[in-house]
């Protein structure tokens, strides 16, 4: 994302029959998934790529259907404790 914080996709591309994903952390709500929510596009953060993504491994490897719930929070735990001591320093 660093150090440019536009966006590849020109808005006038954006519309509402599109599925946009942006597989960035920081930020996670980046311009172009901010722009292409506001044309009325279906979008998907980096948090939903990186929980399903590990829900669907876990399943793969173990055969057991993990919590995307707890995934979710797990990934907010790491994810709050990486940018607190960000913006500690």
């Amino acid at each position: 994302m660093l150090p440019n914080r536009g966006t590849p996709v020109p808005d006038a591309l954006l519309h509402a029959g599109l599925w946009v994903a942006d597989a960035v952390y920081s930020p996670l709500w980046t311009p172009l998934l901010t722009a292409a929510q506001a044309r009325g596009a279906a979008v998907m953060t980096e948090r939903e790529l990186a929980i399903y993504q590990a829900a669907d491994a876990f399943e793969l490897f173990t055969g057991l259907e993990p919590s995307v719930t707890e995934m979710g929070n797990a990934f907010d735990a790491v994810m709050a404790k990486r940018y607190a001591k960000v913006n500690a320093a």
